[in-house]
């Protein structure tokens, strides 16, 4: 007989990937964007094997899919995770403070190895430097896709990573914000992006040090400690 895939199955797996994505969104270790993306791809198989629907029409699953296979089957990535500073003299401009840099080389062969249709959702979904690709922009994206999918799909992940996405998602919408971001980090006052992405950027455990000494958290939102 065979097996179908349940409703609680899929649940169970959407949990799996908030956890991981939060976990990546801290870490600078390599093998929890690997667990990130296998469980993204897991997700997505379960949901099709539920007959729920998949994310084959989406630019950024299809590029997850395409690191993801590479990761998996061919190769390390090179990637790091890092943190805009913190606290910094030179003006910056940007939707998030975190990247997760892979170098050019390096995805020029995940490219290589991947068909016509995963490398034009690749060039669309990724923010281009001179020496690295941003792969951070897309994987926010595909979480924040990811999470209304699951909501009409009236699942109800009780856990804390997934109130702190409905705060900060909240938050956007009360203030007219955009849900999705488009990444690319820009210099207001002038000087070159790339050196400075080469020279500038903290650390995630430097960031962590640095959140925590200057502010307070609840539910996934930050405020400025009073006082400091």
């Amino acid at each position: 007989m065979k097996f179908k895939v349940s409703k609680d199955d899929c649940i169970a797996e959407a949990k799996r990937f908030f956890k991981y994505y939060y976990r990546f969104c801290k870490s600078p270790d390599s093998d929890d964007l690997r667990e990130l993306l296998a469980s993204a791809y897991s997700a997505n198989d379960k949901l099709r094997k539920a007959g729920m629907g998949d994310f084959f029409d989406s630019e950024e699953f299809l590029s997850i899919k395409a690191i993801r296979n590479f990761f998996i089957h061919q190769a390390e990535l090179l990637n790091e995770t890092k943190s805009l500073p913190v606290i910094s003299d030179v003006p910056i401009s940007g939707e998030t403070n975190i990247v997760c840099l892979i170098p050019v080389e390096r995805f020029k062969l995940i490219k290589e190895a991947s068909n016509k249709t995963a490398n034009e959702s690749l060039d669309k979904t990724m923010v281009f430097y001179r020496d690295f690709v941003d792969i951070y922009p897309c994987i926010f994206n595909f979480g924040v896709k990811f999470y209304f999918f699951i909501k009409d799909l009236g699942f109800n992940l009780d856990t804390e990573e997934v109130l702190n996405l409905e705060n900060s998602l909240e938050f956007e919408r009360k203030n007219g914000y955009s849900h999705y971001i488009k990444g690319r980090i820009s210099l207001p006052l002038g000087g070159c992006v790339d050196e400075f992405l080469s020279k500038n950027l903290i650390s995630m455990d430097e960031r962590k040090l640095m959140m925590e000494a200057l502010y307070e958290e609840k539910n996934g939102m930050y405020t400025f400690k009073m006082g400091i």
